[in-house]
């Protein structure tokens, strides 16, 4: 995807939830690119020094683009392509914050 490239290319990090299809012995079939979250170093380090402890605001945008994905994007920190505003697309995002800035043991 060229999405992921470009990411990739300016140094944000990055975590995609994938879906699975499966055929009837449990091979799987086809994978598809569900939800990416991404986010650049320096909001890593502002997000650990200027958000943990305090309130976060996320909001959900819908129309952002072609394919009609909603864009959850953590107030000036991290961002989100995701279908819809689900509980399973919300917590991909609240895990990959967790895992990325909020699990870290030292601000950068």
């Amino acid at each position: 995807m060229a999405l992921l490239l470009v990411l990739e290319d300016h140094g944000f990090i990055f975590c995609c939830r994938i879906e699975l299809d499966e055929d009837l012995e449990g091979e799987i079939v086809a994978r598809k690119l569900v939800q990416v979250f991404f986010i650049h170093p320096e909001q890593i380090h502002l997000g650990q020094r200027f958000v943990a402890g305090f309130v976060m605001i996320i909001d959900g945008t819908s129309n952002t683009n072609a394919l009609r994905l909603r864009l959850l994007a953590a107030v000036s920190m991290a961002f989100s392509y995701c279908p819809s505003e689900s509980e399973e697309a919300f917590g991909f995002f609240l895990d990959s914050l967790k895992e990325v800035i909020f699990l870290k043991s030292e601000i950068r």
